[in-house]
């Protein structure tokens, strides 16, 4: 992948693309569908290009575009590659499941002091709830 000019995910159907994900992390501009969750990774135009699904001259024009345009293919990738160390490196998703939770524990009425490693439980206020 490190000798992509650019890389097609030019899926119809998806789930999360590893394979994008991956393309990313390695600063390599991206040309994407919106299928699955390649568009909760990309940021059209921001983080890579993202067309809708099945149309292929969409998908021809926005590879044309990123070859065509160095300066715009290395600030997708780049842009790209600090999207994916920002929201879906290992730190990034285990922050994301530390504030996930500890807001429903809190929900309900458990506190966990991670500085200790000591949970209470607190016990809610029933008639506050009444």
């Amino acid at each position: 992948m490190r000798g992509f000019d650019c890389f097609l995910l030019s899926s119809v159907i998806e789930g999360m693309p590893n394979a994008l994900l991956e393309a990313m992390a390695l600063g390599r501009p991206v040309v994407t569908t919106s299928a699955g969750g390649s568009a909760e990774v990309v940021v059209d135009g921001d983080s890579g290009l993202v067309v809708q699904p099945g149309d292929a001259n969409a998908l021809a024009n926005a590879v044309a575009r990123v070859l065509a345009d160095p300066a715009l293919a290395r600030t997708l990738g780049e842009r790209g590659e600090r999207r994916v160390r920002e929201n879906f490196s290992l730190e990034a998703m285990l922050h994301a499941f530390d504030a996930l939770y500890t807001t429903e524990l809190a929900r309900a009425g458990i506190t966990f002091d991670a500085t200790t490693a000591d949970p209470s439980v607190v016990t809610p206020d029933r008639a506050s709830h009444a």
